[in-house]
């Protein structure tokens, strides 16, 4: 999986050979490109091993993806719920070893279809 959501992130996506669109600040479920009050870096981490990036906020996040390099921060999202927002889930799929960080209610579900696992909240982004 790629994480998308800066210009980096974009490039990247390039690079690998995805066409998906990217999210852009100021669309549903978009992380902000820099600091706001309340806000915490969302960090992107890599493993070339099984070729999968991994997003986190949080200390938890970054102590278990130990095999995983620091790539960059992809952006900013709140740290607490606030109004207007939805929470940005980490999934896993134990089977591909790949995961997949979406505010997008269609994606988490089809990505629980497809035997992906719920395992926390990063954090907050605008609905709209």
């Amino acid at each position: 999986s790629l994480t998308v959501a800066s210009a980096a992130g974009i490039r990247d996506a390039q690079l690998r050979g995805y066409e998906e669109e990217p999210l852009l600040e100021n669309e549903p479920g978009a992380v902000f490109t820099t600091p706001r009050e309340g806000t915490v870096p969302l960090r992107v981490y890599y493993d070339r091993r099984h070729d999968d990036s991994f997003t986190t906020t949080t200390y938890y996040g970054r102590s278990t993806g130990r095999e995983y390099a620091f790539v960059r921060i992809e952006g900013y999202v709140y740290q607490e719920e606030q109004p207007d927002t939805l929470p940005l889930s980490l999934y896993y799929d134990p089977r591909s070893h790949d995961h997949l960080t979406t505010a997008r209610p269609e994606v988490a579900a089809s990505a629980e279809e497809e035997g992906y696992v719920w395992q926390r909240i990063e954090g907050y982004v605008p609905r709209d």
